[in-house]
């Protein structure tokens, strides 16, 4: 379904053509921007109903997308957390765990964090794969090995 905007001040992030009039939208996508005169022979070839939104001169900007990160999880989960998506199995879960802690040297009170959803979904496709239905909690690996699931 197409949608006419028009009487409108659309930015549009062209530095040579800032601002446009109208604007033709097919679905979810801009078909056409330009004049209000423009637009209306844009869709008089190609729809002969459709949406018409007068903007009466207000302004209407892209669509921005919230590109922000929150800077400490990023690297928390990037550079401190191990990711066990890869794991098949809770052995193997338990080798990957094993080997970070032996990378990493650990002051006394620091943990190994493992991001909770992945550790839950890797624990529950491993025991889809292997058919047992049987609960289990790992709990901490050792005394030299502590870990845990965060959410």
């Amino acid at each position: 379904m197409y949608r006419l905007i028009r009487n409108a001040r659309i930015a549009t992030m062209d530095a040579r053509n800032p601002f446009a009039q109208a604007a033709v939208v097919n679905g979810e996508r801009f078909a056409f921007v330009g004049s209000n005169e423009d637009a209306a022979s844009f869709l008089a070839g190609r729809a002969e109903r459709f949406d018409a939104v007068d903007m009466q001169g207000k302004l209407l900007l892209p669509g921005f997308n919230d590109s922000h990160m929150h800077f400490l999880h990023y690297v928390k989960n990037r550079y401190l957390s191990l990711d066990l998506s890869g794991c098949a199995s809770f052995a193997e879960m338990m080798r990957t765990m094993r080997s970070a802690c032996e990378k990493r040297s650990f002051k006394d009170g620091e943990w190994l964090i493992c991001p909770m959803r992945t550790t839950l979904e890797t624990a529950a496709s491993a025991c889809i794969r292997r058919r047992s239905w049987t609960p289990w909690w790992p709990g901490p690996m050792s005394a030299a090995f502590p870990s845990r699931s965060t959410p």
